[in-house]
């Protein structure tokens, strides 16, 4: 890849990057904004109301003393196929968790460009 961005190999496959006129404006609200909870903006107390604010019930086991989450569905990760199966599973009327270790990007984030992302 050059400075300016260009893979030397595009011209040879044919590829041409055409330059954006009027670049996408970065909506207010994310795709997922409405179902996230992103638990390291979170206390405690935040996120029991969080999770009650979704419609998930949450009840103290104070014995073990940790916070049980009453769902259909926990889903480890949101890639692939995991992202795809979350969705037909809450699509259904499912109770679905998606437990993420990653931050939560979207189109926006990202160049395009092959190095610079």
């Amino acid at each position: 890849m050059k400075i300016n961005a260009e893979n030397p190999a595009w011209k040879a496959i044919g590829y041409e990057v055409e330059p954006a006129a009027n670049p996408e404006r970065v909506p207010e609200e994310r795709p997922l904004h409405k179902g996230i909870i992103e638990t390291m903006y979170q206390t405690d107390t935040s996120l029991l109301e969080s999770l009650a604010d979704k419609g998930l019930e949450v009840t103290h086991d104070s014995k073990n003393n940790l916070y049980k989450i009453k769902c259909d569905v926990v889903n480890d990760g949101s890639g692939c196929g995991g992202g795809v199966a979350a969705a037909v599973l809450a699509s259904s009327g499912q109770k679905v968790i998606v437990l993420e270790k990653g931050n939560y990007f979207t189109a926006s984030d990202y160049s395009s460009l092959e190095g610079p992302s």
